[in-house]
């Protein structure tokens, strides 16, 4: 049996008005009855803009990538993919 932590992973909740009914549940329920802690609404965003999407995920590997060469390590272990090619595949799709 093996573990992972997955750490700085990019959460994207694309379509504000589809998430809505949720986010408030878990602003008001979870949140009010001390079920999550206020940090744990940072750890996604929600967008209706594909840009903005993508640049979240891009950020997020460039942190990760950060992270991870001080530690010794190229690449974070999720991807695999060097930033020039996550740029690639996103500007291929019309997406800075």
């Amino acid at each position: 049996l093996c573990h992972y932590i997955v750490r700085d992973f990019p959460v994207v909740l694309y379509n504000s008005d589809y998430w809505g009914s949720l986010l408030e549940w878990m602003r008001t329920r979870m949140l009010g009855d001390g079920k999550i802690k206020s940090e744990d609404m940072d750890l996604f965003i929600v967008t209706d803009s594909p840009e903005e999407a993508a640049q979240h995920i891009i950020d997020c590997y460039e942190r990760s990538c950060e992270k991870r060469a001080t530690r010794g390590h190229e690449r974070p272990i999720y991807s695999g993919l060097p930033r020039g090619d996550v740029a690639d595949r996103f500007a291929r799709r019309g997406i800075p």
